[in-house]
Parts: structure tokens; sequence; C-alpha cells
């Protein structure tokens, strides 16, 4: 969400919007993730009652990485697309997505509800890939910094943060978005929608 603080001049100069530019599931292999999704939050569904149900998501990201080793085998390589090119865009723009949604959180604000959670399902699935396939090249983050970690996604820039992956939402990729009102019900059927796509 917008801040009443001014961004620094120099935000308008970020192409905030670069990084909302990601590839996006579709086809029978959206419908597998949707599939899967469906079952990580089937605990939570059985129990809720009413609008309570429109809360239930994901909340551990890394339940996520499971998608690799039980999604049908036709879906496979569709997959290992899409995590493969999530990994590379994490690993080319994490500092900078941490930096500019830090010290931009207008800018970084203007992308709307959808474009924030498929930017935060595709750094998840970077994360996945990521501890799954570890660096070795010399110019590659190092294994200590790839995969998941317990950042809380402050935004600082940092060897600690450069590759990670906070737990739940990616924290850089969610700052700014809609947490209250017509904005936040509008999250919630985004998510419901999906069911279990985004969190």
């Amino acid at each position: 969400m917008p801040t009443s603080t001014a961004d620094p001049w120099q935000c308008a100069l970020a192409n905030v919007t670069k990084y909302f530019d990601v590839i996006t599931p579709t086809g029978a292999f959206s419908d597998a993730l949707v599939s899967y999704g469906s079952v990580l939050i089937e605990p939570c569904v059985a129990t809720a009652t009413g609008i309570d149900e429109l809360d239930c998501t994901v909340s551990n990201s890394e339940d996520w990485c499971g998608f690799s080793t039980t999604a049908p085998p036709a879906m496979a390589s569709s997959y290992e697309s899409y995590a493969s090119a999530a990994a590379d865009f994490w690993r080319s723009n994490s500092a900078s997505v941490f930096s500019v949604s830090s010290d931009c959180p207008n800018w970084w604000g203007r992308p709307d509800v959808n474009q924030h959670l498929w930017l935060s399902q595709f750094i998840t699935h970077a994360g996945c890939y990521i501890a799954a396939h570890p660096s070795t090249s010399a110019d590659a983050p190092s294994s200590k910094r790839t995969g998941f970690s317990s950042a809380t996604g402050s935004g600082s820039v940092g060897s600690s943060t450069t590759d990670s992956i906070s737990p739940g939402a990616s924290t850089a990729a969610n700052r700014g978005g809609p947490t209250s009102g017509a904005a936040r019900l509008r999250l919630h059927l985004f998510r419901y929608a999906l069911r279990g796509l985004a969190w």
C-alpha cells in the first residue's frame, strides 16, 4: 500500500514494472498447480466456515516444493522450465527487488494485486528450484545463501538475503500490496479463485 511519505526522486528512474513482468502458468500446468494448492489448503478448508475459508492459504512457501515430485509426469517439463526461469530471475534481481521495495514503497505498490501475487509465486518457486539445484559455479550465489531462509524481509540488501526466500509470501514481493478494506477482500477473493496458488 502506498505510504504518506514521498519516495526519493530517484525511484522514478527505477523501472519497477520490469520486476512484475514474470512468467505465469497457463493451461494444464496452471490447472495442475491449482490442484496441488487445493490439496495443501484442504485441512484449513475442511474446518473453516463461511467467509473464513477465504483465509485458507499456503502458509509455508516450502510446501510448494513438493510439486516437483508429486506433479503428473506430463507436467515435469513445464515445471522445470518455469522454476528454472524463476531461479534465473531471482539470482539476477533479488538484490534490486529488496532494495527497490524497501526504498521506493509507493512506486513498488503501484502494480496491482494480481501482479504482486504472481511475483510472489514466481519467487517462491525460484526458492524451490535453487534449494534443489545448489549452485556450484564460482560466479553463482553460495549455497548458504540459496533456497529458503528465515529472513523477515526487512528490505535491507546484504549477503544474508540476496538469494534467500522468506517463508510464506515473499515479503519484498508483497510489500506495498493492499492490506485492508475492499483491496484486502479482493486479495482474498483472488487467493480463493486460485485455490491456494497465492498466499
